[in-house]
């Protein structure tokens, strides 16, 4: 099925991502995890888990079970596997109902580019496409390295969702 994003609810933030980068989804109550460094992670082959609460600045513990995003790069290869507080539905995307980011904190320039108004009056922020975490100071890596939160225990060519 063909959609330009998926939009997802991580606490207060509603937020849309990218199709093409979305390699499926999965409850996180099936996903077995164990705790393990990224290092050894990427070092055995294995996929992230990455908490988007943590990497938004927020509180770990969510409302809800989370949901498994499995996170791709344009070229089709499923690298992490992000941990969001919901899914709420497919998007179409129009190109003239996006508006400019206006002046948010330097961690939101870096991770969104747009914005879209919603039929409920709020917003919902656009995930650059080709978004990669900052790790260019100290505070930037420290943010990334504690939003990891374990790593599949089976190797990344596991199970992905269609």
């Amino acid at each position: 099925m063909e959609f330009h994003y998926l939009h997802v609810r991580c606490g207060p933030y509603r937020i849309l991502l990218p199709g093409k980068n979305i390699g499926g989804i999965d409850s996180a109550t099936d996903a077995p995890t164990g705790r393990q460094s990224f290092r050894r992670a990427r070092r055995e082959g294995r996929l992230p888990m990455i908490d988007a609460r943590r990497l938004l600045g927020l509180a770990a513990e969510g409302g809800g079970t989370p949901v498994h995003i499995f996170w791709r790069q344009p070229d089709g290869a499923v690298c992490a596997i992000l941990a969001v507080d919901g899914v709420e539905g497919l998007r179409g995307g129009f190109e003239a109902e996006f508006l400019p980011l206006p002046r948010a904190p330097l961690g939101f320039h870096e991770m969104f580019d747009r914005l879209v108004y919603d039929k409920d009056g709020s917003f919902l922020l656009r995930l650059r496409q080709n978004f990669q975490p900052f790790l260019g100071d100290i505070p930037g890596r420290r943010r990334f390295l504690g939003a990891i939160t374990g790593a599949t225990c089976g190797p990344a060519s596991g199970k992905v969702a269609p």
